[in-house]
């Protein structure tokens, strides 16, 4: 059996600084060449994405699907040359969509019910969230981060602009005002100004490349034709490559 000596010791002590070393430097350069490497991809899309632009402007809407290009617009639907990542992704958008949401206070420690949808406010904090049209008109409603049980109260504006008890009442507050259809000044007379607001979606199609690290994770790397990008979108922090954003999910 090998005997350890001081120099032994030694060595394997260098060993690991070496590997940890090198750990940092992988880390250091991992996500510019990962960047490089897909930005240097999305110039394979550049005849689809003006193939797309050409067919909008001629047809006066975004084709429904890409065989709709083929072959007057384009002769085939490139790949990206990325063996882990060869299809570009396509999607028909609504146009510009944003998002409002009022600040419904703190949980307090119980438990959240349901999926949390919107990073948007304080983690700790229920919030009501409702994507706008480009006219400002309420698409949709949503209470997210809710605790699993609350006892629901009528609506009192006074005390909802005080911030008090707005988690009691924003459920029978939506059910009695019919929220969808309303804008955004209409529902700012009555609850007051909103805790934030954010851009959704800012194009009326997209091309994208799903690139996931792994089983749970859903990073994307797209490209809208206004290139007018979020902070946030897809469900992640937004990082500017080139023309094209990345999505850290």
């Amino acid at each position: 059996m090998r005997k350890w000596t001081s120099r032994t010791y030694a060595s394997a002590g260098w060993a690991c600084l070496l590997w940890i070393g090198w750990g940092f430097v992988g880390i250091q350069y991992y996500w510019p060449v990962r960047y490089w490497g897909l930005e240097r991809a999305s110039h394979r899309a550049d005849p689809l994405i003006s193939a797309l632009e050409r067919f909008t402007k001629e047809q006066g809407r975004p084709p429904a699907k890409l065989s709709e290009l083929l072959p007057r617009y384009i002769r085939e639907i490139p790949t990206t040359g990325l063996p882990a990542y060869p299809t570009f992704k396509y999607e028909r958008l609504p146009g510009r969509q944003s998002l409002a949401f009022w600040d419904l206070g703190s949980r307090n420690g119980l438990p959240m019910r349901g999926l949390w949808v919107y990073p948007d406010g304080k983690p700790e904090h229920a919030i009501m969230a409702l994507t706008l049209s480009e006219r400002g008109e309420v698409l949709d409603a949503r209470m997210d981060r809710m605790p699993e049980q609350v006892l629901d109260v009528a609506f009192d504006q006074a005390k909802w602009k005080s911030g008090v008890e707005r988690m009691r009442m924003v459920r029978l507050f939506a059910k009695t005002h019919s929220l969808k259809g309303r804008t955004l000044g209409e529902l700012k007379k009555i609850l007051g100004e909103p805790a934030g607001t954010r851009c959704l979606v800012d194009a009326s199609w997209e091309i994208r490349i799903d690139c996931p690290m792994g089983i749970l994770n859903w990073d994307t790397f797209y490209y809208w034709p206004t290139q007018r990008y979020p902070k946030q979108s897809h469900g992640g922090g937004v990082v500017r490559v080139g023309k094209w954003a990345y999505v850290h999910e």
